[in-house]
């Protein structure tokens, strides 16, 4: 009997170790090719029945932070901390959420081990010091405008005068698959400062105009390149101030934007400063222009946004930096994450502290195609309110394609808003009249999605206010 028992036994571990064994070997393969979603669900069947192996778990944290999950990436890796690479993905989840002390801890830690996650932790403990130094110096932005937009043509909404000279791409329209190479031209058309492609990177260079063309291109300064991706170039009506932006010189993640000034005597550019919050952040900032004339700047940033979306700011440009004082830690994150802002009226010449919204990605029509509005109903209680003296009550009113396609999406976002809303509403009932243990567990998993979903969506509808903005500005024009 006892024999028998252990055979027994012995075949029900050796299925089990199999079963184990084939679980691993699928789960290492989806996630060598990049398989994140299917690999994480394996590994999470693995951590169920080894619950206390943490590699398993460290596996599965890594799906999910490949994946965006980031909240059940914290769980797992906070688990599997004994693994250098738990430490260096926890403290890079620290750091988007501009918690750089706690980031510069991990960052610490993985640093001091002799691994491959090494040399990528002491760069990230500097940036993480970086940021730690210019959240105590937020600079005071008054917010005009801000504008969502595609980024391969996202440096079409900046509106400069002629006196603050033109930017440009370096590619033309149809190339543009990501962020352009971009260049400028002085007022005077006689030099432009742009970027180009060179050994497989992005570096700055100069072109001056000659009697019979344009002078050879040459690199801007050895100082101002670096071996990182280096861009977006402003050059002030002083001749001397250059705002560019770069990976590199310690950017604080992604690109930057720095400041550099010319040195006449010597014929160099000053060591390039990271112009600080909340212009730059973890996320990719770019393309700071000013136009002194209209007393306007603007600068770009894809924090919280689409991947394939910017959002432009224009704001009221001054003669110095402003320092937010005595912030407490709630205002001092909102305001460099731009959650919070003052917001500046030219009209009123006044200003307010701003909360902002959600942001969804804006997406302009082409005024040529206007096949996207064929399934629009046309309701003839339509009564939308673009300002106190024009209300749209048709399509037909729409002057502009662009504002009539933001409407379209405007009312799409709503119709999902409500879909989501009702079936919240659906499941809440759902969940309070069944009593079966399982299905109360799959309707609460359900709730907590959608209730997640809803509140991820804006209150205020940002398609709306973009269909405003565009119908304003088509008026404008045709007065």
């Amino acid at each position: 009997m006892i024999k028998r028992f252990c055979v027994l036994y012995f075949v029900l571990f050796s299925c089990v170790a199999m079963f184990a064994q084939t679980k691993t070997h699928e789960a290492d393969s989806l996630f060598s090719v990049g398989e994140y979603v299917s690999a994480g669900e394996r590994y999470q069947e693995l951590v169920q029945t080894n619950p206390f192996d943490t590699w398993f778990r460290l596996q599965l944290g890594l799906c999910a932070y490949f994946t965006g999950n980031y909240d059940v990436a914290t769980t797992e890796l906070s688990r599997s901390k004994k693994f250098p690479q738990a430490k260096y993905y926890l403290a890079e989840m620290m750091y988007r959420q501009y918690n750089f002390a706690e980031a510069k801890q991990l960052y610490e830690q993985v640093a001091m081990t002799n691994n491959d996650f090494t040399k990528k932790a002491l760069l990230c403990l500097q940036q993480a010091e970086q940021a730690q130094r210019l959240m105590q110096a937020i600079d005071r932005v008054e917010v005009v405008d801000s504008v969502i937009a595609h980024k391969t043509q996202f440096f079409e909404f900046y509106k400069l005068s002629n006196d603050a000279g033109r930017l440009f791409s370096v590619e033309r329209p149809y190339e543009l698959t990501t962020l352009p190479h971009m260049g400028y031209m002085t007022q005077r058309q006689d030099r432009m400062i742009f970027s180009d492609t060179i050994n497989g990177q992005s570096d700055l260079f100069i072109s001056n105009r000659l009697i019979d063309g344009w002078s050879a291109k040459t690199s801007i300064a050895d100082n101002l390149n670096t071996e990182f991706e280096d861009n977006f170039p402003f050059l002030l009506s002083d001749g001397v101030t250059l705002y560019f932006a770069s990976q590199g010189h310690n950017s604080i993640g992604g690109y930057d934007i720095f400041v550099t000034r010319f040195n006449v005597e010597n014929n160099e550019y000053f060591a390039p400063e990271n112009i600080g919050m909340p212009y730059n952040s973890p996320a990719n900032d770019y393309l700071y222009a000013v136009d002194e004339s209209k007393k306007i700047g603007y600068w770009a940033t894809d924090r919280l946004q689409h991947p394939d979306s910017v959002i432009i700011y224009s704001f009221k440009i001054k003669e110095s930096v402003e320092p937010l004082l005595d912030l407490s830690l709630e205002d001092q994150l909102a305001f460099a994450k731009m959650q919070k802002y003052f917001l500046y009226s030219p009209q009123a010449d006044s200003v307010v502290v701003q909360d902002s919204v959600s942001q969804i990605p804006v997406e302009r029509a082409d005024s040529t195609d206007l096949s996207f509005l064929e399934h629009v109903e046309q309701s003839a209680d339509l009564n939308f309110f673009v300002s106190a003296e024009i209300v749209i009550h048709s399509l037909d009113d729409f002057k502009s394609n662009d504002a009539k396609y933001q409407y379209q999406k405007g009312v799409e976002l709503e119709k999902q808003k409500e879909e989501k809303s009702n079936a919240l509403s659906l499941a809440r009932k759902a969940y309070s009249e069944t009593t079966d243990v399982s299905e109360r567990k799959k309707m609460g998993a359900k709730i907590l999605q959608l209730e997640k979903q809803l509140k991820s969506m804006p209150i205020d509808n940002p398609y709306f206010k973009s269909a405003r903005n565009w119908e304003i500005k088509a008026r404008i024009k045709t007065k």
